[in-house]
């Protein structure tokens, strides 16, 4: 049966129960108990930053524009609104769930438009990547603590779907949002700069010949236009104060004194950097994850060296491939990774089907659910587990790796994010 169900085709005749009930469940378990986990120290910064849309660099607040401390502005102003719609009366005064619940929100949405972007899909397909990607710590990390990269997620979803409408119709209304979408990405952490080049790249193979030129310059005009305001700030930034943001004063070899553009920079090699992305995603998702994600991956490699992998699943090869190697070389914090986590669970499930045959598929599913699941509750919600203080910065080139392990009940580089107090004394004091 379960093999038959990944072969039927995907027709919406009727409302889909089971869904229904997994988007239902994400809601519930992203907004459960969302105000346990006491706010890190960079949810205070981005909190802080975001409710006020004021930050501590004398530049942002000198400059022509406000300032978003080192990030494109549309996530703190996101997050702004979000939370001034909730509790207006002042910082200090706001629940931390009051503060997530944006983010929270934001990952729901997430949830929603990967299953438009998994629609061509059989159902089976469907729903086993769905409930993989709720389950996971990952997916709810970027949804249950106040960081920028579940936007990040959101708008590359967003972006593919319309990237994916484009493709099959040629519409200049799906590139123009595909293009906006974009563009949402780079507004929101401008460090992937590489995937909005990616889609182009892709808009240009899949588009006419007599049209390559024309929906490229469209695509890359929509998305230079939308970013234009951030380039207006950074020129004003520094004819004003000599300061730029983080992403500029890397480009151009500008100090920022709240950046790591000087003997902050890391300096760890690519291979120490590979190791340690492979050893959080074991970390975070679970050894069993790790290989089959590996299996799925390889599959997809063969196939397209074969010439027979289909678009979609090159364009998502690509982008993880890409992403790795980005990474890797870089030297960037490991942990921004989340924002892909839809698209590692996708190849996990590809190489699940691997196996086959019935019976292996729907053990090697519910032990990975099962694992996944237990990952997940000990992390985000029992208290009964501790960590210590070396893990409090993990996930960066240079600092401690987690130790692959065959089973771990939490997570080592998620879970110090839900054991701070700082904040709440403070607060209290």
């Amino acid at each position: 049966y379960f093999t038959k169900a990944f072969e039927q085709s995907d027709k919406f005749e009727k409302p889909d129960t089971k869904k229904i009930i997994i988007f239902a469940l994400a809601f519930f378990f992203l907004f459960w108990n969302l105000g346990r986990a006491d706010l890190n120290t960079d949810e205070v910064d981005i909190g802080y930053s975001s409710y006020d849309l004021v930050d501590g660099m004398v530049a942002g607040r000198n400059a022509y524009f406000i300032s978003t401390h080192g990030h494109t502005p549309l996530v703190s102003t996101v997050n702004h609104f979000g939370a001034q719609l909730i509790n207006d009366s002042g910082f200090e005064d706001v629940s931390d769930w009051a503060l997530r619940s944006v983010n929270a929100f934001t990952a729901f949405l997430s949830l929603l438009f990967l299953s438009f972007l998994l629609r061509k899909y059989p159902k089976n397909f469907q729903y086993a990547v769905l409930i993989l990607t709720l389950s996971s710590a990952t997916f709810l990390f970027t949804g249950r603590v106040i960081l920028r990269e579940v936007f990040m997620m959101l708008f590359v979803l967003l972006s593919l779907s319309f990237l994916q409408k484009f493709v099959e119709a040629g519409s200049k209304r799906d590139l123009i949002l595909c293009g906006i979408f974009s563009a949402a990405i780079m507004l929101s952490k401008s460090v992937v700069f590489y995937i909005p080049l990616i889609i182009g790249l892709s808009i240009f193979l899949s588009s006419a010949k007599a049209d390559k030129l024309k929906n490229i310059s469209l695509y890359f005009g929509v998305n230079f236009i939308l970013f234009l305001p951030v380039i207006i700030f950074n020129i004003g930034s520094y004819i004003k104060t000599g300061y730029m943001d983080i992403l500029f004063s890397k480009v151009f070899g500008i100090y920022n004194p709240a950046g790591y553009t000087g003997d902050r920079a890391y300096e760890s090699g690519f291979v120490s950097n590979m190791l340690l992305i492979i050893k959080n995603f074991s970390d975070q998702y679970s050894f069993l994850a790790l290989l089959l994600l590996t299996l799925g991956l390889f599959a997809a490699m063969h196939k397209f060296l074969r010439g027979k992998l289909n678009k979609e699943d090159s364009f998502l090869l690509l982008l993880l491939s890409v992403s790795l190697l980005f990474f890797a070389s870089t030297g960037l914090r490991a942990y921004y990774l989340i924002f892909l986590a839809p698209v590692f669970i996708y190849f996990i499930v590809k190489g699940i089907l691997i196996l086959r045959y019935k019976v292996p598929q729907v053990l090697v599913s519910l032990l990975l659910l099962i694992n996944i699941s237990i990952i997940s509750f000990n992390t985000h919600i029992s208290e009964a587990y501790t960590v210590e203080a070396k893990w409090n910065d993990s996930g960066r080139s240079g600092m401690p790796e987690a130790p692959i392990e065959l089973f771990r009940a939490y997570s080592l580089t998620i879970r110090p994010w839900v054991e701070n107090y700082a904040w709440k004394e403070l607060r209290a004091f």
